[in-house]
């Protein structure tokens, strides 16, 4: 089955079955309001950012989302301390993410681990 991710104004993720457009689950996961959906292109999994006020700095808030298995990973943060996610990117498969302190940093969208990191403050 092929799903087409979405989040609406209100925070909810929104997941359809692409052939029928049919709503899936319509909500938020793990109770966090999400930001922004982005679709891994070889996967049928997603990237989302969830708001981060709700779950304070230093707790990660971009995750890949799989509609069977919910929260695949939590994506690393580049700085210990009081740092989040505050927009991301894919771009050819690679996925970029922005953090509140100023890093911008590659990250596998396999691991949620961080490729390479860059100051840009």
């Amino acid at each position: 089955m092929e799903l087409m991710y979405s989040c609406d104004g209100n925070g909810d993720l929104l997941i359809v079955d692409a052939a029928n457009e049919q709503l899936i689950w319509r909500g938020w996961p793990e109770g966090r309001r999400v930001e922004k959906v982005g679709r891994l292109s070889d996967l049928s999994d997603c990237i989302i950012l969830v708001e981060w006020e709700s779950g304070g700095k230093n707790v990660p808030n971009l995750w890949r989302y799989s509609y069977d298995r919910g929260i695949v990973w939590r994506a690393q943060l580049p700085q210990s301390g009081s740092d989040v996610y505050v927009d991301f990117r894919l771009d050819n498969g690679d996925l970029y993410a922005n953090s509140w302190s100023g890093y911008r940093v590659k990250i596998s969208p396999i691991t949620g681990q961080i490729i390479s990191k860059t100051f840009t403050k």
